[in-house]
């Protein structure tokens, strides 16, 4: 991976972790999050089938 897409991966994750937060707080809906999730994952290039996206396929 090049230095871009790290950096870029290591914000989307740092931001993700805040939202992850405040969904386990009740703060944020599970809807929400994933609503969030893919703005993030889209903002930061982070593709929709990475091993580093947020959301937890099983939790529904």
């Amino acid at each position: 991976m090049n230095n871009d897409y790290n950096s870029r991966l290591e914000q989307y994750i740092a931001s993700m972790l805040q939202f992850k937060n405040m969904l386990s707080r009740g703060i944020l809906t599970p809807d929400d999050y994933t609503e969030i999730d893919t703005i993030l994952a889209e903002r930061y290039g982070i593709s929709s089938c990475s091993i580093y996206r947020g959301i937890d396929l099983i939790y529904r």
